[in-house]
């Protein structure tokens, strides 16, 4: 029996759906372990890229930021694609989740968009981004859905 505290961070208790809808569609990933080295860099990018407002990015402080609302997971992938349509539909991603013990994925735009609704049914907050391209799609599970380029922030200053 597993310790209390514990969480199982395998794939295919976490994210059962997308692995299956993956397979079905002979799709290519590359998984990144939750909780590993990667995982939390990606993490860091994301918060040293853009300003955070408690769990969600504060996208009045992004320049040149779009916004959607949403409220029908089915309608997700289209709107991302709408989005994102000025990228190339190969470009590398990578897929994470709010919740620490989902692995994140790396694949293909055109992939991501193809598996659709699986990466939202969680109901976790997603993100989907490039950091070579530097730029994060955000759908937010209150309703936003948003997209916008990263913005180095200088580290802060400890407190002496």
């Amino acid at each position: 029996m597993n310790p209390r505290h514990s969480r199982d961070t395998h794939p295919l208790v976490r994210i059962p759906r997308i692995l299956d809808r993956l397979g079905r569609l002979a799709i290519g990933y590359r998984l990144i372990p939750a909780e590993s080295a990667e995982a939390d860099a990606i993490a860091d990018w994301i918060e040293a890229s853009f300003p955070f407002n408690y769990t969600q990015i504060d996208w009045s402080k992004v320049p040149g930021h779009t916004c959607l609302k949403w409220h029908d997971e089915d309608l997700l992938s289209s709107s991302i694609a709408a989005l994102t349509s000025h990228v190339a539909a190969d470009t590398i991603v990578v897929v994470t989740w709010s919740d620490a013990s989902r692995p994140s994925l790396e694949l293909r735009l055109c992939d991501a968009l193809e598996v659709g609704a699986a990466l939202f049914e969680g109901g976790d907050d997603t993100w989907i981004l490039s950091e070579r391209e530097n730029w994060c799609v955000e759908v937010h599970h209150e309703g936003t859905l948003c997209l916008g380029s990263g913005q180095r922030r200088p580290p802060v200053a400890p407190v002496a």
